[in-house]
């Protein structure tokens, strides 16, 4: 079982990607803050799974959950996707 873990030279709070037999899922924590003067903007978790479908597709599964900290509005997404490689 192969397994791959790394961090995003982005973003250091958190990121892995991790890659199992022909699964792949990701999950990532943000803090996002002001650059100057420390208003802190909030925080999102995301997450994701990729896995194999017939035919050449791919199927992957994400979320993203946004809170606020009061900056703007607390935001939950989730969404599919497919994609296809020929």
């Amino acid at each position: 079982m192969p397994v791959l873990v790394s961090s995003s030279p982005q973003n250091d709070a958190c990121p892995c990607f991790i890659v199992q037999d022909k699964l792949t899922w990701t999950l990532a924590w943000h803090e996002y803050r002001a650059a100057l003067g420390g208003a802190d903007y909030g925080r999102e978790f995301n997450a994701s799974l990729g896995f194999p479908l017939p035919g050449g597709l791919t199927g992957l599964v994400k979320l993203a959950d946004y809170r606020s900290d009061g900056f703007a509005r607390d935001t939950l997404k989730a969404w599919l996707q497919v994609e296809w490689s020929y």
